[in-house]
């Protein structure tokens, strides 16, 4: 209110931010990545200083000569680059953290840990029968390595379960022989996922099957 110009909404705009990502990114996505506190609150800080010299200025007037505006410009501008530059690596660094975090929470780490060590890039990762949960868990961390397939237990009037799924295991075969199957909840089998059993006992080699997260882990070569 002081400052009802664009350096005031300058200020306004980027204490805001600091204030956002302290309190809503720091304390409750990332709370062991201390460089970002220290960083909100230093730039924070600086803030503040600008400010209370802008404060000082309009209490006295006469100290703005035309050498210290020029000064007072430079500083804004330099912020307002050292903002734009520096919001770079820090946002890869967090996007990092973040994933780090939420991989170090997930329900399936030992799954990721194991398809990330163990698949090839081009594989085929199955899951039983739109299970979203699991989607949502898997794919930040394998989207870059295997590709995603779900089945489905819905088929409109006039067709079936079984057909419908027999042609979508034939699509992805068609596109890949390298197939991780990963089965949520082994105690219960939908009928898409009885189906994709028996489809892959005629058209696939079992490499490896493994208990995992609660889950099953079926590795096999598929032919079509």
């Amino acid at each position: 209110m002081l400052i009802p110009n664009l350096r005031g909404a300058f200020y306004a705009v980027v204490t805001g931010l600091l204030n956002l990502i302290e309190a809503n990114v720091f304390f409750t996505m990332v709370p062991d990545e201390h460089w970002l506190l220290v960083l909100t609150v230093g730039l924070r800080t600086l803030v503040f200083v600008l400010v209370a010299a802008e404060f000082l200025a309009i209490l006295q007037p006469h100290w703005l000569s035309p050498d210290v505006r020029r000064v007072r410009r430079w500083v804004l501008a330099g912020l307002a680059v050292l903002l734009l530059v520096g919001s770079v690596p820090a946002g890869v660094r967090f996007f990092q953290a973040y994933f780090d975090v939420r991989h170090q929470l997930s329900p399936y780490r030992t799954t990721i840990s194991t398809l990330r060590a163990e698949s090839e890039p081009g594989a085929a990762l199955v899951l039983n029968s739109y299970e979203h949960r699991t989607y949502d868990w898997l794919y930040p961390y394998l989207r870059q390595g295997l590709a995603f397939y779900m089945l489905d237990d819905y088929a409109p009037p006039g067709e079936s379960v079984d057909a419908r799924t027999i042609a979508y295991l034939e699509s992805i075969a068609s596109d890949h022989q390298d197939w991780w199957f990963f089965d949520s909840d082994p105690s219960v089998a939908l009928p898409s996922e009885e189906v994709a059993m028996r489809w892959l006992d005629d058209h696939g080699t079992v490499l490896d099957v493994r208990d995992s997260d609660g889950g099953r882990l079926y590795h096999l070569t598929v032919r079509r």
